[in-house]
């Protein structure tokens, strides 16, 4: 049997050098994650208020025609009827308004990321 010459352990400078890459590697990693994510966040957001401009010009519209066909409809109680619009108008506000709070509370931006994160943090503990 040929005597076999066992290998040395690696240096702390390779030790350090391969973890040095590890961790950068997990951090180019994770810097790509968060800038696709951003990229899907601005695409995002540009498409939410394209589409909330484009509903608010046209409800506004549609809102206004309804309210002249409706008070010319009753045109013997006009001030009632406007009245009536009124509350109408501002129960639908409300609601949206409130709608649209909790929809921004409810936001979560880059989850990928952050969950990613986490999962690091919790790898090194």
């Amino acid at each position: 049997m040929p005597d076999e010459v066992p290998e040395p352990p690696p240096s702390t400078a390779a030790t350090l050098g391969r973890l040095g890459r590890a961790v950068l590697a997990t951090l180019s990693n994770r810097a790509e994650l968060l800038l696709v994510e951003l990229q899907e966040e601005r695409h995002r957001v540009v498409h939410v208020a394209l589409l909330a401009g484009c509903l608010v010009v046209t409800s506004a519209l549609t809102l206004v025609l309804l309210n002249l066909t409706i008070v010319v409809i009753f045109w013997e109680h006009r001030v009632g009827t406007l009245v009536i619009l009124f509350l109408l108008h501002l129960a639908a506000s409300l609601a949206g308004f409130f709608q649209l709070r909790r929809f921004v509370r409810e936001w979560q931006a880059f989850p990928a990321t952050l969950g990613e994160l986490k999962k690091d943090r919790e790898c090194l503990k």
